[in-house]
């Protein structure tokens, strides 16, 4: 029930969320397992690029689209981070998908 209502109140189908969800999830997981990474400039530190992904896809796909984005997103952490990197991915995707949204 309130699955549909929260996709009603945001205006898309089902299908389209799953769809774009799961290619931009999809996307971030293959960055994280082709071990990607783009240094910091000034630092010792990498970064990887699945942010882009993570972001455009939340904002396109909306709450339940973010949800799904960023559990895929943290997935492939490995080791004992792997929940915080899902809590702190579907965290940061939900709040993005509400900025954009509402």
């Amino acid at each position: 029930m309130a699955l549909q209502w929260i996709l009603q109140f945001t205006g898309q189908s089902p299908r389209r969320v799953l769809i774009i969800s799961i290619g931009f999830g999809a996307a971030a997981l293959l960055i994280v397992f082709m071990d990607l990474s783009v240094p910091i400039p000034g630092t010792n530190y990498l970064t990887d690029p699945r942010e882009i992904f993570t972001t455009i896809g939340s904002a396109i796909s909306g709450p339940l689209g973010a949800i799904l984005i960023g559990v895929l997103a943290g997935l492939a952490v490995p080791g004992a981070a792997s929940l915080a990197s899902i809590f702190a991915h579907v965290v940061g995707c939900l709040v993005v998908a509400l900025s954009y949204r509402f």
